[in-house]
């Protein structure tokens, strides 16, 4: 999980139909109609916006999205109990089928760290060994109960998750440890790969501090 690029503005589209489009989800969760909560059209306008915010991944466990699963759109306050929020621009998150179910309607009152606002890179570091994520050590212990119910909420722990993760620590520990020219390191720097959470902090674990902030610029361009 990292910061994502900044959101700028709404969407022209959503800017003038929000307002719609909310009124009808209203009447859909007060049962005066059916439906789903966005309809088609809406639903492919609000993708499309949101991937834009991280290179085609998902917001919360960085896997890539529209590869091996669709993008879902994803409410940070969940729309079912704030349903005012539920074509709010600054609600609204792409992730996958996994992290999306995980959450769920969870009411978690802020506690999910939230990527367009906070750098959640701070929080967090990765065991080398297993891919295993934690709260990185020194947080405050507020700090450090966000890190874990983030952890918990999407469920980041999932043995897929990790297996991932360590398989990209491996591939790029090896990179670096021999000498890895920029031909080689082209992949890892892409915006567009998966979990750059974790090659940033290899980078910075072996002491390439430029190359992780050069990920960091490439990403948020």
């Amino acid at each position: 999980m990292v910061q994502t690029r900044p959101r700028g503005e709404c969407p022209p589209l959503l800017k003038s139909k929000g307002a719609k489009w909310t009124k009808r989800w209203h009447r859909i969760l007060d049962g005066h109609a059916r439906g789903d909560w966005a309809t088609p059209g809406a639903k492919k306008l609000l993708r499309e916006a949101v991937l834009g915010l991280t290179h085609g991944k998902c917001a919360f466990c960085e896997g890539r999205l529209e590869v091996t699963t669709w993008a879902e759109i994803e409410h940070y306050h969940p729309k079912t109990r704030y349903p005012k929020h539920a074509f709010l621009w600054t609600n609204l998150f792409p992730a996958c089928a996994i992290c999306n179910l995980r959450k769920g309607e969870q009411d978690h009152q802020g506690a999910l760290l939230k990527p367009d606002e906070e750098d959640p890179e701070r929080y967090f570091w990765v065991h080398p060994d297993n891919g295993r994520l934690d709260p990185v050590p020194g947080l405050s212990p507020v700090e450090e109960a966000r890190a874990a119910e983030t952890i918990r909420i999407c469920d980041l722990q999932r043995d897929a998750l990790r297996a991932e993760r360590s398989d990209l620590v491996r591939r790029l520990s090896r990179c670096l440890a021999r000498g890895g020219d920029s031909e080689d390191l082209a992949e890892f720097l892409d915006p567009r790969s998966a979990y750059k959470f974790v090659v940033r902090h290899v980078f910075d674990r072996y002491g390439c501090s430029r190359l992780a902030d050069l990920d960091r610029h490439l990403f948020r361009k």
